[in-house]
């Protein structure tokens, strides 16, 4: 491999002559190939005329290309490269080579991946591989550890993380005032962080659905047998959009879900400390969804309170577009309280911390278990340490810009913990099936679901294998003291002590009784801080990035009535000024942006015995066949969730948090 630092990184070969019977390409993408540090799309070499430009979105609208066209422009990429830069020509000739060796029945999007992600390395380091072997490396190490996986940097490199974003900052947000039009919100994400999804669907009732069913809450959806007696829809509200069944016979044929978030009512928001400061309330909301004909989930009524009354109307998708639209933000505004105080913190992070905590006092650091959860558990307690903060201590960047402050936290988690059992909540299976929603009968189209249970099944299978070698009999566990008294820290009170949690197999005086209490304890805990937290956060900035989408503050108090609609002007603002919605917005930039390695990395285990050496490579092949079966789904639905995906998004650990800074503004 030679260094071309010194090399100039323009070429000086003039534009190929015709007689080469090279691919035609575009002036413009012929430039860019002549300079090494330039990247260059497929798309601009496949199509050398300018497509229409997407008004929303401000860039080229290409058509879909098949795996084989796919490649054959990576091909002309390739020809390019070698003509403009002779020293290269033989790496070129193998990358093709190797890429065509890893498409095998891959889709376009999965091709794409690879293929960006490789030709980014080779464009980032400046390097020429002189033969296949050497490139091949290169190319493995590029894509088994890429730098959004790479080890979890120090607090200094997270900081210049930070202060790269910042630059970005567009003078578009450098001021308090409110946005003038969502399109303009629109065109400052595109120009800075990029335009979330959620940026181009966030008012229809398509998205609203998905959120529920691939959003980073997707715990919440409900098979709904009955309306609850709170909620104030009858079946003449609600018909009409039912494709010609009664409420009563959706009901019965499981098309009815709900979700109620009923845990948050009568938790207040902070009060207002100048007069300026504007009001707000937090609603307690329930919404209720119909599965159509096409499988898709579509909201059908939304009411705002946990009581039915004049005052608290039930909205419906056949109000003016405007209400509908604002009791969707009301409700959203509230689901992401539940998401960032518990889903993604209290019952993921924190709680965990504790369990990491109990495993540190109670079992030696060659206590197979330890060795187990150990890597599982790293950087959690820094990481919590700068959450916590954040979220409870005035003037940090999450208290300035949340619905709920201090007192209103800690309420929260309150309730979430003394509701959360091992048995149920910590099982994705029990959890997905207690809501009605396993069966791909009942809900068809729920990949958080599929994949989450997938990956939990994998995880204990993986525990399992592990610990089998160590436990070989139910008096091997019976008689681990060590094991016993970490159950019994588990369980005991938080007043004596202890964590305080429910629903942990076996009992307070004999302990684990058999070896299955203890795998679905372990996998439980596993699975929390890997396949939990991924889903929590990775897809944050798609979905909430555009902040209207999925709102952490709503300024104003939520509709009480349908007589009067809100403008769009009235909509914009309710939203966070400027300087506000550039902060959110990279909060979860750098929340959805993992520091951590993957699951299963080799790199990263604590038990190294042969039976666990064994079991982990069984699991890197489970999980690479998921991602190929995650992959082939992807390639066949609008709106692909790809937040579970092994290969791409899914972390072994809590990645280290990004320091904590005041919110300056």
């Amino acid at each position: 491999m030679l260094d071309m630092s010194r090399v100039p990184v323009k070429s000086k070969q003039p534009p190929p002559p015709r007689a080469l019977k090279l691919p035609t390409i575009s002036a413009a993408a012929m430039q860019a190939l002549a300079n090494r540090a330039t990247m260059v799309s497929v798309d601009e070499v496949v199509f050398p005329h300018a497509p229409p430009v997407d008004g929303a979105r401000g860039q080229p609208r290409y058509p879909p290309l098949s795996p084989a066209a796919y490649l054959r422009g990576v091909t002309a990429i390739a020809t390019y490269r070698a003509y403009f830069f002779p020293g290269a020509a033989i790496q070129w000739l193998s990358y093709v080579l190797w890429l065509q060796g890893q498409a095998g029945d891959l889709p376009t999007s999965a091709l794409r991946d690879i293929d960006v992600k490789a030709r980014t390395h080779i464009a980032r380091y400046h390097m020429e591989y002189q033969d296949p072997a050497s490139l091949t490396e290169a190319i493995g190490q590029a894509l088994a550890a890429p730098a959004v996986y790479a080890p979890a940097p120090a607090p200094d490199e997270l900081t210049d993380e930070i202060n790269e974003m910042m630059v970005l900052q567009s003078p578009t947000f450098c001021t308090h005032e409110k946005w003038s039009s969502f399109l303009e919100l629109q065109k400052a994400c595109a120009n800075t962080l990029g335009l979330p999804t959620a940026a181009l669907h966030w008012t229809t009732d398509i998205w609203f659905g998905l959120q529920r069913v691939q959003g980073v809450n997707a715990k919440l959806i409900t098979l709904c047998t009955t309306i609850p007696r709170n909620f104030g829809v009858s079946a003449s509200m609600v018909d009409p959009f039912l494709e010609g069944l009664t409420l009563g016979e959706a009901l019965a044929a499981n098309k009815i879900f709900i979700v109620d978030l009923h845990i948050l009512e009568g938790i207040l928001p902070e009060e207002r400390v100048r007069p300026t400061d504007y009001l707000k309330q937090l609603c307690a909301p329930i919404a209720l969804f119909y599965l159509n004909k096409h499988n898709v989930l579509l909201p059908i009524a939304i009411q705002l309170y946990q009581y039915s009354g004049k005052r608290n109307p039930v909205f419906l998708p056949s109000d003016p577009a405007n209400l509908w639209l604002l009791a969707k933000m009301y409700f959203n505004c509230s689901e992401a309280q539940h998401h960032t105080v518990l889903t993604h913190m209290g019952l993921g992070r924190l709680l965990m911390e504790g369990v990491a905590v109990c495993t540190q006092r109670n079992l030696s650091p060659s206590h197979p278990l330890h060795r187990l959860l150990a890597p599982h558990f790293r950087h959690l307690m820094i990481t919590n340490a700068v959450t916590v903060e954040e979220l409870l201590e005035p003037g940090m960047w999450m208290y300035e810009f949340m619905m709920l402050k201090g007192a209103g936290v800690q309420e929260l988690m309150r309730r979430g913990k003394a509701s959360w059992r091992l048995d149920l909540d910590g099982v994705v299976p029990r959890q997905v099936a207690a809501r009605g929603v396993a069966e791909p009968s009942v809900l068809p189209h729920y990949p958080y679901r599929d994949d989450a249970t997938a990956l939990h099944a994998a995880i204990e299978r993986y525990v399992r294998a592990c610990l089998e070698p160590y436990y070989t009999d139910e008096t091997r566990v019976a008689g681990d003291w060590e094991l016993l008294q970490w159950r019994r820290e588990l369980v005991r009170p938080a007043q004596k002590g202890g964590l305080g949690l429910r629903g942990v197999p076996g009992d307070m005086v004999a302990g684990f009784t058999t070896l299955d209490h203890v795998v679905e304890t372990a996998t439980a805990f596993i699975s929390a801080v890997t396949v939990g937290h991924a889903a929590a956060t990775l897809g944050l900035y798609e979905e909430a990035g555009f902040v209207p989408g999925y709102p952490l503050v709503l300024h104003g108090l939520p509709p009480r009535s349908k007589e009067q609609t809100p403008s769009t002007a009235e909509l914009l603002e309710r939203l966070p000024g400027r300087c506000h919605t550039w902060f959110i917005m990279l909060l979860w930039k750098l929340f959805s942006s993992p520091r951590a390695p993957r699951l299963a990395d080799p790199r990263h285990r604590w038990l190294l015995d042969p039976a666990s050496t064994e079991a982990a490579a069984r699991l890197r092949k489970e999980l690479e066949e998921l991602s190929r079966k995650i992959a082939r789904r992807n390639a066949t639905v609008p709106f692909p969730y790809q937040w579970l995906d092994p290969r791409l998004a899914l972390p072994n650990c809590v990645p280290r948090a990004v320091v904590s800074k005041k919110a300056d503004y």
